[in-house]
């Protein structure tokens, strides 16, 4: 009668192999689930605009891009109004973001003059 045989070091290489595949999906899914989060959370101007421009833009492309000064892009930067890189360059996405809430700021009523 034979009985059989377990090799508990064969058994562990492949648990252990396992586990490391499980970790490395887990790690994936988990970046993957950030994007679309940041994408869901973005809006369409948003997307259209990094499609154009890119993530980033230095300093003064994205004062031109927002026709807006460099002086007033620090500004907006400094306030927390528009996101940058710790490299300085500007997020296209808040960018985008903020010209959306003050599209409609930007402008005055135009009055009628009656004489």
């Amino acid at each position: 009668m034979d009985t059989a045989r377990i090799d508990f070091e064969e058994l562990k290489e492949q648990l252990s192999t396992a586990i490391e595949g499980l970790s490395t999906v887990s790690r994936a899914v988990g970046q993957i689930t950030t994007r679309l989060h940041a994408a869901q959370g973005s809006s369409s101007v948003g997307e259209s605009w990094v499609r154009t421009w890119g993530e980033t833009l230095p300093k003064k492309a994205a004062a031109k891009m927002l026709g807006v000064s460099v002086t007033y892009l620090n500004k907006l930067i400094s306030d927390g109004a528009i996101n940058a890189t710790p490299d300085g360059r500007v997020v296209v996405r808040s960018a985008a973001d903020w010209a959306n809430q003050n599209a409609h700021q930007g402008t005055a009523p135009k009055k009628k003059w009656r004489v």
